[in-house]
């Protein structure tokens, strides 16, 4: 039984195989599409490689930068009184009648 891949999953196999060797002729004939179109999936795969490894490599320094906290975050209470004044300090007595 044959299986019909969607465009994307073509696209993966396309890249996969020139990367492990194949021409992009053999690789666009056999899921046949043109050569342009294996050339836009490779284009495609390197930039999400490229933004994916600036990605992790914004993590790894985050986590090993000497002297780095992450920010520090602080809740806050807010108060709302009968005038619908906002306040941030704690409510007194009469505020919450």
């Amino acid at each position: 039984m044959q299986v019909k891949l969607n465009a994307v999953e073509q696209g993966h196999l396309a890249v996969l195989e020139v990367l492990d060797g194949a021409s992009v002729t053999v690789a666009a004939r056999r899921f046949r599409v043109t050569r342009q179109t294996v050339h836009d999936w490779l284009r495609r795969a390197k930039q999400r490689a490229q933004s994916d490894d600036r990605v992790q490599m914004q993590r790894c320094r985050r986590a090993v930068e000497p002297g780095y906290k992450p920010p520090k975050v602080t809740p806050e209470i807010v108060w709302c009184d009968k005038s619908s004044t906002v306040s941030t300090s704690s409510p007194d007595a009469t505020s919450l009648i």
